[in-house]
C-alpha cells in the first residue's frame, strides 16, 4: 500500500515534480522508473500516516513496518519519510519488506535513510535489485555488487541486468549466501572513494572464505 501511495505521489502533476526533475537528470527513463516503482514521498507529516490509517491499518501495524516514528503526543506517530524520492526495497521472492529514501532538498538530515531494522527488513540479509537479477546472475554465471540503489537501476536501464547492490554497506555473510544461489561468480564495483575501497576489502575477505571467484572493477574518477 505504501509503495502504490507513495508512486501515485510522483506522478502527481505538482506534488511529484520535485522527484521527476530529479529522476530526469538522473537520465532515468519513465519504464525504468515503473520497473522498480519509484515514488516521492510528500513534504508532509502525515500524508502516509493518514493515508494507510484511512485504510484501516492502525498505528501499531505502521510502527511495526517502520514506516512511522513515534510522536510525542499520547499514541501519535507521524510519516518516517518526507520530501525524499523513494526506493522500495524487495526480498529475493519480490515482497516489498522495505524503503531507501534520498532527499530532494537541501537540509542538514541524512542524503539517504533506510527503513529501520523490522520484521520484516533487515539490511544485512537483503540484496537490492536481486529480485530482478536473480535469472540474469544464474545465465551468465556472474554477479556484479554495486553500492547503490542508483547504480543497480542505471545498469539494469542500460542492459546489465546481472547487478545488485549492497546499499551502502560491506557485503555479509546472508547476502553472500543468496548470491550463492545463483552463481559462486562475483565482480564488485564499489566507489572508489576511501569508504568504497574499505568496504571493497571487507567484502573481498567474506567472499574469499566462502570460495568465491572474486573480481573487482576499477572505476576511473
Amino acid at each position: 500500500m505504501a509503495v502504490k501511495f507513495f508512486q501515485q505521489k510522483l506522478h502527481q502533476a505538482k506534488e511529484g515534480e520535485v522527484a521527476r526533475s530529479y529522476i530526469q537528470t538522473r537520465e532515468v527513463d519513465e519504464l525504468t522508473s515503473d520497473i522498480f516503482r519509484l515514488g516521492y514521498a510528500p513534504q508532509e507529516w502525515d500524508a502516509l500516516t493518514r493515508t494507510l490509517l484511512a485504510e484501516g491499518v492502525t498505528a501499531k501495524e505502521l510502527l511495526a513496518t517502520g514506516l512511522v516514528a513515534k510522536s510525542q503526543k499520547q499514541d501519535g506517530v507521524y510519516d518516517r519519510f518526507r520530501g525524499r524520492l523513494m526506493f522500495p526495497i524487495q526480498d529475493i521472492h519480490a515482497n516489498y519488506v522495505g524503503f531507501t529514501a534520498r532527499i530532494l532538498i537541501d537540509a542538514k538530515e541524512a542524503k539517504y535513510v533506510n527503513t529501520p531494522e523490522t520484521l520484516l527488513y533487515r539490511k544485512s540479509a537483503v540484496l537490492y535489485g536481486l529480485d530482478k537479477a536473480k535469472g540474469e546472475i544464474r545465465q551468465k554465471d556472474v554477479a556484479v555488487i554495486v553500492e547503490g540503489n542508483m547504480d543497480v537501476i542505471a545498469s539494469h536501464q542500460a542492459g546489465i541486468r546481472n547487478v545488485v547492490a549492497s546499499s551502502g554497506t560491506a557485503l555479509t555473510e546472508e547476502q553472500l549466501n543468496l548470491i550463492k544461489r545463483f552463481t559462486k561468480n562475483i565482480v564488485i564495483a564499489f566507489d572508489g572513494d576511501g569508504a568504497g575501497i574499505q568496504a571493497t576489502l571487507r567484502g573481498l575477505d567474506l567472499a574469499r572464505k566462502q570460495d568465491f571467484d572474486i573480481r573487482i572493477i576499477s572505476l576511473p574518477e
